[in-house]
C-alpha cells in the first residue's frame, strides 16, 4: 500500500471483537486473505474501515482514525 495500515480489532457483527491474531483467525480466517500480526492491540476505540477494492478507497467506518485524517491519502 505504500503506507502504514493499523486497525484495533477484527470480528464479525454481534460478536466479540479480537485483540489478537489468532482470535482473529479463530473467528474470521476462512473469510480472509491475511492477518498481519503485531502482538496485542492496544486502546479502546473501534477500527476504521477502509474499502479499497474501489477507486478512491471508500470510508466504510470511521473509527480511531479519523475521517479527516484519512481523507488527506486517498
Amino acid at each position: 500500500m505504500g503506507r502504514p495500515l493499523t486497525a484495533t480489532s477484527a470480528n464479525l457483527s454481534n460478536q466479540p471483537e479480537c485483540a489478537r491474531a489468532d482470535e482473529v483467525i479463530k473467528q474470521i480466517g476462512n473469510k480472509i486473505d491475511a492477518v498481519v500480526d503485531f502482538g496485542r492491540t492496544i486502546g479502546d476505540k473501534v477500527s476504521t474501515v477502509i474499502d479499497v477494492t474501489c477507486d478512491p478507497p471508500a470510508i466504510l467506518r470511521e473509527g480511531a482514525i479519523s475521517r479527516k485524517i484519512i481523507e488527506k491519502y486517498i
